[in-house]
């Protein structure tokens, strides 16, 4: 017997100290229109857990754990490290939160995930992880350190990955293949420069387009796109 269950959800919010432990399922909208995905809290004055693995303390910012093919589909944003319950300017103070995602889908969003910045160094971590047909697959506005190895995205319309302002590492991703005219990876860093660190781009032979003066890119190749 195969039981269905339909409930019917906006947003998910992971507040900080909580943690939403995604595994296996499929988080969805069959409706016809976008949900609003996750959104995860952060804490700039506190920062993130040790590990995505773990509870974070009382005060840590929000973790969003997914593995064992868990997916998210059809929201506007698959996950984004805000919370809009505080008003401007208290609404900066928690950007930040932690994604820890391992073999898992997101598939059909507009945005799959949006980093906020994030003063400290972010430890979100995207592994063996498939991205396919958004809008804008991953953007980063100054959340330096997230890290993808073994990803691949595919059926974008405009970027892979967009990173303004911050460093990150993309290990073993062959292919990241977007729509005409589309890029792979955008860094874009502007003045004063923000970033402490470089991006690395290793065995990952897509097209990266870099507008900055604090770029290395090791091992990376255009793509024919």
């Amino acid at each position: 017997m195969l039981l269905v269950i339909i409930l019917i959800i906006l947003e998910i919010g992971c507040k900080e100290r909580s943690k939403v432990d995604f595994r296996w399922g499929k988080l969805t909208n069959y409706c016809g229109e976008y949900w609003n995905g996750i959104f995860v809290e952060g804490n700039q004055a506190v920062g993130q857990a040790v590990s995505a693995f773990i509870n974070p303390l009382p005060t840590q910012a929000g973790t969003v754990l997914m593995i064992n093919s868990a997916e998210i589909s059809h929201a506007r944003v698959g996950i984004q490290t805000l919370n809009n319950d505080y008003p401007w300017p208290l609404y900066a103070d928690y950007w930040g939160g932690l994604i820890h995602a391992e073999d898992s889908y997101f598939t059909n969003n507009r945005r799959a995930v949006a980093f906020m910045r994030n003063f400290k160094q972010d430890k979100s971590k995207f592994i063996n992880c498939t991205f396919d047909n958004h809008h804008l697959a991953v953007t980063n506005w100054a959340a330096s350190g997230v890290e993808f190895d073994g990803c691949t995205f595919t059926n974008f319309e405009k970027e892979g990955i967009g990173v303004v302002d911050a460093w990150i590492t993309v290990n073993n991703c062959p292919t990241i293949s977007g729509g005409p005219g589309s890029r792979g990876i955008q860094l874009t860093q502007t003045s004063p420069l923000l970033s402490d660190g470089s991006n690395i781009i290793n065995n990952t032979f897509i097209g990266t387009y870099g507008f900055s003066s604090n770029s290395s890119f090791s091992q990376s190749k255009r793509n024919s796109n």
